[in-house]
């Protein structure tokens, strides 16, 4: 049996195990805090933390200072260079590998780019698998990989990814096969939106969405702490969902949100050479653009980003008309443009009609360089 046999064995024969070890990684370091925010009563609690520490995922440490008086007040830790995951999120242009532990941290990180063909992704995958394995003092629970594409909820097979031209594509298998671990595989919003909730961005029974927008930009929709999908794929491509801009034209979303988008209408205007992409406009921007006298250049390119934080504003109240949410959570390169949080919520402030906005979150602080999200879709699987 493999260790995340083991757990998987252990998480399905009770909720309450599950309940409590989820309260831990959304920041309960306390019995008492686990049993206010769980609901479960004490003993059940107690239970609970000895059966997670004689599985080696928890310790307690006595916080109790010498000398002090009254019960000894203990601190329920995570043990993450024990319990670790493979993380991968494959991007436009690289692959990020890292070693996480099951309480988000960031153990070590790889990027390494790909030239987005089956063979270039999987050899670097691999890479960094062999060299984070040799890293760490003890073998990982198992691989988790995030991707922008369309995926089967039972075969896990990649249905299709239009950046890549990908369709039909297993990359579970040859992953599984090469190093005998359990792989899971992910639509890159919803292994965010696991994140929000497990890391406690959000309430365990939320109702909320989460807007992924970089290279590709993917919506993943939770009610009340369950995630949505249908037909058995977890899916949510907005690439050619029309939108609307303030100034009444259309466009898709790919070419009003998109990073590649914005950076073709840069270039279109003269502000970028052909051969740049989005990270070279972050870069051109940066603090420069809200000084008092930007250049042209730099001015230019920001009036851009601030159009594509309106039209993601405008996305968000086509996407709540449908299914309306308390909250929506947005990651990914829409965060790290300046101000791009600022003018999404401003925008949405300023037009929003007929009922009451969404709160605007960040995602920003469970991003860890994109670890965070395929950590948390393997655990959602681990312990169901």
């Amino acid at each position: 049996m493999t260790r995340k046999q083991e757990l998987r064995e252990y998480f399905a024969k009770s909720t309450n195990p599950a309940i409590v070890f989820s309260k831990i990684l959304a920041g309960h370091h306390s019995r008492v805090s686990i049993a206010k925010a769980s609901g479960l009563d004490r003993a059940s609690v107690t239970r609970c933390v000895a059966g997670l520490a004689d599985l080696g995922l928890v310790t307690e440490s006595d916080l109790t200072q010498k000398g002090g008086l009254g019960r000894p007040r203990r601190s329920l830790e995570l043990l993450n260079e024990e319990n670790w995951i493979v993380a991968i999120h494959i991007g436009y242009h690289t692959v990020a590998v890292g070693a996480v532990g099951i309480g988000g941290v960031v153990l070590n990180r790889t990027v390494k780019k790909h030239d987005r063909s089956v063979a270039s992704v999987l050899q670097v995958c691999l890479a960094g698998i062999q060299f984070h394995t040799k890293q760490q003092n003890c073998p990982p629970l198992g691989i988790s990989v995030t991707v922008g594409g369309r995926v089967s909820t039972q075969s896990q097979i990649i249905l299709s990814m239009p950046e890549f031209g990908w369709q039909d594509v297993d990359l579970r298998t040859p992953l599984k096969e090469a190093t005998g671990l359990p792989v899971v595989l992910s639509p890159t919003a919803l292994a965010h939106a696991q994140a929000n909730l497990l890391y406690g961005l959000v309430g365990s029974d939320d109702t909320f969405g989460h807007l992924y927008i970089g290279s590709i930009v993917e919506y993943a929709l939770i009610q009340k702490g369950e995630s949505w999908s249908g037909s058995g794929i977890a899916s949510g491509i907005l690439e050619n969902l029309p939108v609307k801009t303030l100034s009444g034209s259309y466009g898709t979303v790919r070419e009003l949100v998109s990073d590649e988008g914005v950076t073709a209408l840069a270039q279109q205007r003269g502000l970028l050479p052909k051969s740049a992409d989005f990270e070279d406009l972050l870069m051109l921007t940066g603090e420069d653009a809200r000084l008092p006298k930007p250049s042209a250049q730099v001015a230019g390119l920001q009036e851009i980003l601030d159009w594509r934080a309106q039209n993601v504003a405008t996305l968000i109240q086509q996407l709540n008309e449908v299914v309306p949410v308390p909250k929506v959570v947005l990651s990914a390169s829409i965060i790290r443009q300046p101000e791009g949080m600022e003018v999404v919520q401003k925008t949405i402030g300023e037009y929003w009609r007929d009922s009451q906005p969404p709160q605007i979150l960040s995602g920003g602080e469970l991003s860890r360089g994109g670890m965070l999200a395929p950590t948390a879709a393997f655990l959602a699987k681990l312990i169901g």
